[in-house]
């Protein structure tokens, strides 16, 4: 919490700043800590604060491109690491047509994982998903995607919706095959890809949820 933090002496809260470079220091006295540069936007007037410690937390790409800013790693593909996801809905029969609740607890209720997904045996093979209550979610997202008209569209999801489950499905970022190269002009290049085994384990992490939903009557 902000306010709580700007009680101590030694936090001074810096709103409107944007991190324009990080730069480290190589003098002597300085040696080990970092330059940076800060400015509200491109009109705005530079600042700069020197520390020993900086804590990144500029999103993945942000915190990456000052990185390699700062050792000046330009023109060079990184390793790139993001989380495939893929989403589901279930259906409960027993469910069907009841009356939607009032209220609900729209966070999710349940999580999995499945094991294994490819059959390799590493550590990182593996998927895993949470499920959440379709009456915590507003009926007009359902509608939307739905492609009949409108009135038939209401009338389906408020049968559909008490019955529905939805789900998303996290595979490890070892699976995804991305990369990023910072242009000496500060333009960011993303090439984006999937490894080959990725499709193998969607396929068998589906067909081994839908067998043990089916179980608890979940379809």
């Amino acid at each position: 919490d902000i306010e709580k933090l700007k009680a101590h002496e030694n936090f001074r809260y810096a709103p409107d700043s944007l991190v324009a470079a990080i730069t480290p220091l190589a003098d002597d006295a300085r040696r080990g800590a970092y330059e940076i540069v800060i400015q509200a936007d491109r009109d705005a007037p530079v600042r700069t604060l020197r520390a020993r410690r900086i804590v990144l937390a500029c999103g993945t790409i942000g915190s990456t491109k000052l990185v390699l800013e700062a050792l000046k790693l330009y023109d060079q593909e990184i390793r790139l690491l993001s989380n495939p996801v893929a989403a589901f809905a279930l259906v409960l029969p027993r469910q069907l047509g009841a009356a939607i609740a009032v209220r609900n607890f729209a966070m999710s209720q349940l999580t999995y994982t499945v094991a294994d997904i490819n059959g390799s045996g590493v550590d990182h093979d593996y998927a895993f998903g949470n499920i959440f209550t379709a009456d915590g979610i507003l009926a007009s997202e359902f509608i939307r995607l739905t492609p009949l008209s409108y009135p038939c569209s209401r009338r389906l999801i408020k049968f559909l919706q008490p019955a529905l489950l939805v789900s998303n499905c996290f595979f490890h970022g070892e699976h995804s095959d991305h990369y990023l190269r910072l242009k000496r002009d500060g333009t960011i290049v993303i090439r984006g890809g999937y490894k080959p085994e990725l499709a193998n384990g969607m396929a068998r992490t589906k067909k081994r949820l839908a067998r043990a939903f089916a179980r608890y009557g979940a379809y």
